[in-house]
């Protein structure tokens, strides 16, 4: 690989990184809106406890419609 090709690869990752950060921190400053899931369904593994009962509680005040699963062994 010669010199040449390596410097434009390097510009190409350096015009990459650079769009993905202005991207991001477009992001930072102006979000994306939140997905409404009012009267959507959702499924919800592991609910009897944890980190799956804190996303179902959230959910149905939200206004969704919530499946719990869990195993019972």
């Amino acid at each position: 690989m010669s010199a040449m090709e390596v410097l434009f690869e390097l510009l190409v990752v350096l015009i990459k990184t650079l769009g993905t950060v202005c991207v991001s921190l477009f992001r930072v400053i102006i979000p994306e809106p939140f997905k409404s899931v009012r009267e959507k369904v959702i499924l919800v593994t592991g609910s009897a406890g944890g980190l799956g009962r804190l996303l179902a509680q959230k959910f149905a005040l939200l206004g969704a419609k919530v499946v719990l699963v869990d195993i019972d062994e």
